[in-house]
């Protein structure tokens, strides 16, 4: 559902409009690979190149330690928490953007085993708005050479530190996932994402949507028919989900010469 890092884990991919901030960190990265896995990724609040930045955190940085410097960002301080009431299952929000334009009646062929795994689903978390201003300003200072901050990289757990959600917020959701029998896997250095396993069966108890076989021009694919739903006490701090599907992200352009023949790494000399 998603990539795989050096790990063997699965990884979001970044939006394409995280090529200004990846071109600073100096990294050669196929922009092809580089699209969220979000259907309507604007509806989440990922308009502009920068606010890429904590998915950079979560993977680019911390995947490469040696372009990263100690900065100290003046006063910096962690988040505030942003649940602030207790969960009541009985009074639900939607997570909207959160469902494929694929998953439509017609190529409906019904709802998966409770038991059908669902493997590595992240969780994407929302910042206080407060914390995006003053990312925008570090961002800014990063790609300005004028800028004391010029090219100071953060560090992963920096990063998380200075711009990730609030460590109350995450325990709460963490105790949330794990009480509807989900294993949490893992969070990301950036503090922006869970990672976190589980079935249909626990998808559909918690997030009151089904997941659905597809049959979609002749492929078979799975993917939820509905929005997610949340406790109302949560929805402040998480902005939506990935993976509740498998359908691979699309390159963004289109070859000009079709029947160019590219020569695959097994040597076969075959199209692709």
């Amino acid at each position: 559902m998603n990539s795989q890092n050096s790990d063997g884990a699965d990884a979001p991919l970044l939006p394409k409009s995280g090529s200004r901030l990846l071109s600073i960190l100096g990294r050669k990265i196929s922009l092809q690979k580089l699209v969220l896995n979000f259907p309507h990724r604007n509806r989440l609040g990922i308009r502009k190149p920068k606010l890429a930045a904590w998915f950079i955190g979560a993977v680019v940085l911390a995947s490469s330690p040696s372009l990263a410097r100690t900065q100290t960002i003046g006063t910096a301080q962690g988040a505030r928490a942003l649940i602030t009431s207790s969960i009541d299952e009985g009074k639900l929000v939607p997570l909207p953007g959160n469902t494929r334009p694929e998953a439509v009646p017609e190529n409906d062929r019904g709802m998966v085993a409770d038991g059908f795994p669902m493997a590595h689903v992240l969780l994407q978390l929302r910042r206080p708005p407060e914390q995006e201003s003053k990312l925008e300003q570090v961002l800014d200072e990063l790609q300005d050479p004028k800028s004391p901050e010029f090219h100071k990289w953060l560090k992963a757990d920096q990063f998380g530190q200075s711009f990730g959600v609030a460590q109350q917020d995450l325990d709460t959701i963490t105790q949330w996932l794990q009480s509807h029998g989900f294993t949490v896997n893992s969070i990301y250095p950036s503090r922006m994402v869970i990672d976190f396993s589980g079935t249909a069966g626990q998808i559909r108890d918690a997030f009151h949507t089904e997941i659905h076989s597809l049959n979609v021009n002749g492929a078979e694919h799975i993917a939820n028919l509905s929005e997610p739903l949340i406790p109302g006490a949560l929805a402040p701090a998480i902005a939506g989900i990935v993976s509740l599907h498998d359908f691979k992200p699309r390159a963004q352009h289109e070859m000009r010469n079709s029947t160019a023949n590219f020569t695959t790494g097994s040597g076969t000399g075959k199209s692709p």
